[in-house]
Order: structure tokens, then C-alpha cells, then sequence
């Protein structure tokens, strides 16, 4: 952290994403989506205040030369690069605990990150965007402590997630609780599973013939849950509710590997 005094004022800052509490990650995150020729000098100040959480009247108070404001501007430069990391573990709404999901979905389900995928695609419909999918995506990935972590630990079906399993109706339910958290958290939130997501996709974008960005077929977003059927049809990891139950990364994994064989054998018939 950085310790900045201007006349009587004195501000604690971070020195990068690593170092933001939650209510500097949300308040500072939108900086990090803009272009550079974005960054105007009202926004470069605006970013300033936020950093130094200060109030507009505060901020106006704050007469830099030349040579300080250039200075100044060196330590809060990070905010116009995307962090990457997870922008904290856990945060308290309502008395109850939610863990964040892991950097890279490591300990994420196929089926809660086919949910995640089916709300997201509802959110961002350019024609009629449903905003309440906005809190059912946090409440998808991010989940209480389950109840009985300390038998589950010490079981053979152990696999480091200490959130409670995926349930719609409990994923509804507080999807709807979720709409008063804060939202410094939830801008947070929401970037970090945006970002995340986005990299996935990339990651296997050869299952939709090369597009991070083609969703499966049916428009409402069910051919994400769709593909998990596939997968089940093939009988890589069991029925239905086996595939759902495996991790988001080793299901598609699965399917690319399809996809590269199929692509293979067919490269090999021309």
C-alpha cells in the first residue's frame, strides 16, 4: 500500500489489483475496460478520486502542479489493465458467507458453468437482454459453505470445493437476495466471471468451428445445457447426471478432443 498526504488529508492506496479491498476493486474495475483512446483526462482525474476515495468535493480540493500530477499518475496506472486474478476468496451478504469461484473454473461443475454460460448469453441478448440474470450468474458460481464439509473432505468424492452443490431452485432464490449486495462487489464479481469466461471459450473454441463467441444451437441458451447431453450420449463419464457432476474443464476437454478426431479423420478421407 501507499501512503499519499496532501495537506491535511492523508489516503492509504493500493499499488495494484492484488492489493484492492473490495470496494476499491469495484469502484475501479470500469477503468480497466476502457480503450486508450478512452482515457480522457476527466476520466484519468475521475480515476484518480476513485483510487484516492475521495468525494467529488474532496477531489477539487486537490491543486497539483504539473510535476506532482504526473507523478501521481505513475502509481495509479495499473487501473487501466485488466487484473488478473480472483478479486477476493469469499464476501459476507445478508449473514452469509459466499465463496467466489476459483481463478480458471478449477473447481467449477460442468453443469453450473453450462448455467452460467445459458444466463450469461440471456444477459448480453442484444434484442432483449434479461437483467436479472445479472445476480443468477453470481449466485451460480458463488455459494455458501456446504454443510457437511468435513465428512465430504474426509470422502473418497473429495475434490477441494468447499461450496455447497449447484441446486436451481437455492440458485434462484438467492439470485434474488443477491440484487442488494453492494455493487462495488458485484461489479467485481461480474468482471471477474466475464473475463474468466471469455478465456474459456477461447480456450476451446474449436468445438464451435473456431468462435470464442458462437454459442451452441437454440437461441434461449439451452444448447449449453444441450452439449452436455451430447457428451452423456457418448458415454465418456456415465449417464446425464455424471457429466454434470465432473469438472467444467475435463467435459470440454472431452469435446475437443471429439472434435480433433472427427476433424482428423476426416482431413485423413480427403
Amino acid at each position: 500500500m501507499i501512503i499519499i498526504r496532501y495537506r491535511n488529508k492523508t489516503c492509504i492506496v493500493p499499488e495494484g489489483w492484488h492489493e484492492c479491498s473490495s470496494e476499491h476493486w469495484g469502484s475501479l474495475i470500469a477503468f480497466s475496460r476502457l480503450q486508450p483512446d478512452e482515457r480522457t483526462p476527466e476520466i484519468v482525474e475521475l480515476a484518480a478520486q476513485y483510487w484516492l476515495m475521495l468525494t467529488p468535493q474532496e477531489w477539487s480540493s486537490w491543486l497539483l502542479d504539473a510535476c506532482q500530477w504526473e507523478a501521481m499518475q505513475s502509481l495509479f496506472a495499473w487501473v487501466f489493465s485488466p487484473p488478473t486474478t480472483r478479486p477476493f476468496e469469499s464476501f459476507v451478504h445478508e449473514g452469509i458467507s459466499y465463496h467466489v469461484f476459483e481463478e480458471n473454473f478449477t473447481d467449477t461443475k460442468a453443469l453450473e458453468l453450462s448455467v452460467a454460460l445459458m444466463e450469461y448469453m440471456a444477459l448480453v441478448d442484444p434484442h432483449e437482454p434479461d437483467l436479472s440474470a445479472y445476480e443468477r450468474i453470481l449466485a451460480t458460481l458463488c455459494r455458501p459453505t456446504r454443510r457437511d464439509l468435513i465428512d465430504f473432505q474426509q470422502s473418497d468424492d473429495w475434490d477441494g470445493d468447499v461450496r455447497e452443490p449447484y441446486n436451481e431452485a437455492r440458485t434462484a432464490d438467492r439470485g434474488n437476495k443477491l440484487t442488494s449486495l453492494p455493487e462495488t462487489i458485484k461489479l467485481a464479481l461480474f468482471d471477474y466471471f466475464e473475463r474468466s469466461i471469455l478465456e474459456f471459450l477461447k480456450n476451446y473454441e474449436r468445438i464451435f468451428g473456431g468462435s470464442a463467441t458462437e454459442e451452441p444451437r437454440y437461441p434461449d441458451g439451452r444448447g449449453w445445457i444441450m452439449l452436455l447431453k451430447n457428451v452423456a450420449k457418448e458415454s465418456h463419464f456415465g449417464d446425464f447426471d455424471r457429466v454434470c457432476r465432473q469438472p467444467a474443464h475435463l467435459v470440454w476437454a472431452a469435446m475437443l478432443d471429439d472434435v480433433l478426431n472427427t476433424e482428423e479423420t476426416q482431413n485423413a478421407n480427403e
